[in-house]
């Protein structure tokens, strides 16, 4: 695999990285912005085990306005927890959502921006190795040689300098 496509396949996973990112944004801001907050209590931290080892991750009882009483099972998890159990937390529902209480989430940080943060960083790195992958596979030639060179299937190898140093 060439430089050339290895600079495209690390840009191209950068930025839909980036696009993710910016569609889970904005889901999540308007999310946010509409949905109501309630106290909650952490009871219980699923463990998660794994080849990379252990996590866990909160189950949340809350009231609704209406009183009605939800568990909300977070899709985040940590290790060391970022809950224990008894903590009083808040959680932001929509009651007009049709998937509610599906949808609810612990507002922290982690919980609400974690996914977006990831994808952002994740996408930063991958787009910016394959875009100095892609600019050095263009401009090397003259960085690392002085001059540009083009490439003919009349000369041997294929190489030509346009010109001298």
């Amino acid at each position: 695999m060439g430089p050339k496509l290895v600079g495209w396949v690390f840009a191209v996973i950068g930025a839909l990285c980036w696009v993710f990112g910016v569609y889970t944004y904005t889901s999540m801001r308007d999310f946010a912005a509409h949905a109501i907050a309630v106290e909650g209590t952490v009871v219980e931290l699923q463990v998660q085990r794994s080849s990379h080892g252990i996590t866990y991750m909160p189950v949340v009882e809350y009231l609704d306005t209406a009183g009605g009483r939800h568990t909300l099972y977070s899709s985040t998890a940590s290790n060391p927890p970022a809950f224990f159990v008894a903590q009083k937390v808040r959680v932001l529902y929509r009651p007009d959502d049709p998937e509610f209480p599906l949808h609810a989430r612990i507002q922290s940080t982690g919980q609400l921006w974690g996914g977006v943060i990831f994808l952002g960083v994740f996408g930063s790195i991958f787009l910016i190795i394959g875009m100095a992958v892609l600019l050095l596979s263009w401009k090397g030639r003259e960085i690392f040689y002085g001059a540009s060179w083009t490439f003919s299937k009349d000369i041997p190898f294929g190489g030509k300098r346009d010109q001298d140093p």
